[in-house]
């Protein structure tokens, strides 16, 4: 396999309150996949879970090395949580080599949430 890129990202837990707030529910669910919305409204809309989706989309763009498609584009991005604070990512929009792997892991404390993506070909 080859390495296609390294993608990460971190935002605080103040941030994405302020993001969270500053923003319509109707917004944010359109960033979100419909699997993402359904854990979104069982974790009680929780900034926490909404962070996660947020940096994991973050990180796997920066890794392709994509241009910038703004904050709706994040909805062709879908997290996808393995186990723990592991995760996959699936593209619907971005055409990426077959049998590529799109592996991912969260990093988070009390200042924030972090995801660091790496994709093979």
């Amino acid at each position: 396999m080859q390495l296609v890129g390294i993608g990460i990202d971190w935002i605080s837990s103040e941030r994405i309150r302020r993001f969270m707030k500053d923003h319509s529910p109707s917004f944010l669910e359109r960033i979100l996949t419909p699997s993402e919305k359904k854990k979104w409204r069982q974790s009680g809309r929780s900034s926490l879970q909404f962070s996660k989706f947020f940096v994991a989309k973050e990180a796997f763009f920066k890794a392709l090395g994509g241009i910038w498609m703004g904050l709706e584009g994040f909805s062709g991005f879908d997290v996808k949580g393995v186990a723990g604070d592991r995760f996959q990512v699936e593209s619907r929009d971005v055409e990426i080599k077959k049998g590529s792997r799109h592996e991912g892991v969260f990093l988070k404390n009390e200042q924030g949430v972090g995801a660091h993506v790496i994709v093979w070909a």
